[in-house]
């Protein structure tokens, strides 16, 4: 054994230094098939290294054998304890038919990190992580080796985190099925699955700056007859719990908002039983307060976004008597200061989203007695909101559309919608059509693709240009109203499609159709999708329930 492992050694000092030992030659005399015997005298000993030297070579000639980008001892860069989460509390789970996981770490200056094991193998921690801001770590679960063709199954990914020199914060990992949507558990009860205190439809859904999601507002169902809702909660998607926020102490439904670059959230407008709300709330998670301030118009059902700077626009919206408010308002100072609007904008069913350069849009919807094919642009000045240009325009005015960012957020992508200026559910339909609009004065949109025929979907840009359009009402002249429990992705064209029209993808469908619930996207790149109200044909009338899960969707990666 001694000997084996010397000559070993000897071997690879030869390969390190280039040379190629040959082997003995067998006396031209001597049959081809005759055994090589060799006279023990002929054998020559190999030198005697010191131990610490054959341990150097040893090691030498093990990395030699190893795969191109790994490394059997990793001294440079910080080991990241991980701890992955496969298990759930619904559906099928994450780790069904996967054979292989591979954990990836990425991040700004640095070659992406890669490691490949089998799914009953996955490690404790990544070694020679390099510190840097803004690392994140992704587990995919592989049907199959990736080199062969296996595909992706589960996924999950870490928000941006930062890595110190010489300590990296620990990383939970939770992986689910792609392209499904999963109903949120607390990551040490994954088999537990987890619902809002109070199921609310007409809430809002705001990404907070730290990760969470603040859920506000909406209404209930009491005898059949909604009841506005004062309370909030918040959901932390690092520990996947939902947990009781500040009271609003102001009951509020179909209300809008809006993100601050304080990292406050402005509420504003909404309503409650007594009608439309003139007043907004500004929510400071990090004091843990609220703060209520008038508005110039009561206002509910309306557009609103918000610039990099903090300028909120509020645009239409029902207003006292149920008519249109026509004169849109801007709220600045935090919320807490109103400046003006130079463009009336009555608008009903319409939705607001940034601009390039900063500024804001306004896209269709209503004037209360015809549909609007207006795109209308605004930027923030001295003087208030002010045109930007020329407004850009739709082919086909709709109400209630499903608007997302496309492109970079160059353009918009406009999806289905009614047909009818006002809410009449015996005589809307719903449109099985969409658009792109190019966010620039003048534009004229161009056919998309076809989808689902519904209004009222939540629709999510995603980090890689795609969109999630889910949930909805349908509607057919003559029909009752009901929810849609359709998904898509709409996927960009290839660079070399022969035709430049997006492509859309059925998705597996929602447990339960839905509207007036909310879709946002997470750090991590997956999309919360928040209850919703479901409403379906009964023996008489239609049947109504307001829900209280909470899902996750996440999607399949393009790479």
């Amino acid at each position: 054994m001694r000997e084996a492992r010397e000559s070993f050694i000897a071997s690879a000092q030869d390969r390190s230094a280039g040379a190629t030992r040959p082997a003995p030659r067998q006396p031209d005399s001597a049959p081809r098939s005759a055994p090589r015997h060799w006279p023990r005298a002929a054998r020559v000993a190999p030198p005697m290294w010191p131990a610490s030297v054959r341990l150097r070579l040893l090691a030498a000639a093990l990395v030699l054998t190893l795969p191109a980008g790994c490394s059997l001892f990793e001294s440079e860069g910080t080991r990241l304890p991980l701890q992955l989460v496969t298990r759930a509390c619904a559906g099928t789970p994450p780790l069904e038919g996967a054979t292989h996981l591979r954990l990836r770490v990425t991040g700004e200056g640095m070659a992406p990190l890669e490691r490949l094991v089998p799914v009953g193998s996955p490690p404790e921690a990544l070694e020679g992580v390099p510190p840097g801001p803004a690392r994140v770590l992704e587990v995919r679960a592989y049907q199959n080796r990736p080199e062969e063709g296996g595909r992706v199954v589960a996924l999950g990914r870490t928000a941006p985190f930062d890595v110190a020199g010489g300590a990296a914060p620990s990383q939970r990992v939770v992986v689910r099925r792609v392209n499904a949507f999963t109903p949120v558990s607390d990551v040490e009860h994954p088999e537990t699955c987890g619902a809002l205190a109070a199921p609310r439809a007409g809430h809002s859904a705001t990404l907070l700056q730290d990760g969470r999601v603040l859920v506000a507002g909406g209404f209930a169902l009491q005898a059949g007859a909604r009841v506005a809702l004062s309370s909030a909660e918040l959901y932390a998607p690092d520990t996947g719990t939902l947990s009781a926020a500040p009271d609003l102490g102001s009951a509020r439904a179909f209300h809008s908002a809006s993100l601050l670059p304080s990292g406050s959230v402005l509420l504003a407008g909404g309503e409650n039983a007594a009608g439309p709300l003139a007043d907004a709330l500004r929510v400071d998670l990090a004091q843990g307060g609220v703060a209520s301030f008038p508005l110039e118009r009561a206002r509910s059902q309306h557009a609103a976004a918000v610039d990099s700077a903090g300028h909120v626009l509020l645009a239409g919206g029902v207003g006292e008597g149920g008519g249109v408010v026509a004169p849109a308002e801007a709220r600045v100072q935090d919320g807490a200061a109103a400046a003006p609007v130079a463009v009336p904008l009555p608008r009903l069913g319409a939705s607001a989203l940034r601009t390039p350069g900063d500024g804001l849009a306004v896209v269709g919807g209503s004037d209360g007695s015809a549909l609007v094919q207006d795109v209308v642009l605004l930027r923030f000045g001295a003087a208030g909101f002010e045109s930007a240009g020329p407004p850009a325009r739709l082919l086909q005015g709709r109400r209630a559309a499903a608007v997302a960012p496309w492109a970079g957020g160059a353009s918009a992508l406009v999806l289905g919608g009614f047909d009818t200026p006002t809410e009449s559910p015996t005589t809307q339909r719903a449109l099985a059509t969409s658009e792109l609009v190019a966010l620039t004065p003048g534009a004229r949109a161009t056919p998309g693709p076809n989808v689902g025929a519904r209004a009222d979907a939540c629709a999510v840009a995603l980090p890689d240009g795609r969109v999630l359009a889910a949930g909805g009402r349908t509607g057919e002249p003559g029909t009752l109203p009901q929810s849609s429990d359709a998904a898509e992705l709409i996927v960009p064209p290839a660079a070399d499609a022969s035709t430049p029209l997006p492509v859309v993808l059925g998705l597996a469908r929602l447990e339960a159709g839905r509207w007036a619930h909310t879709c946002t996207l997470l750090a991590d790149g997956t999309v919360l999708v928040v209850g919703g109200l479901k409403e379906a044909p009964g023996e008489v009338g239609v049947v109504r329930e307001v829900l209280g899960d909470v899902l996750v969707f996440t999607p399949a990666p393009v790479d």
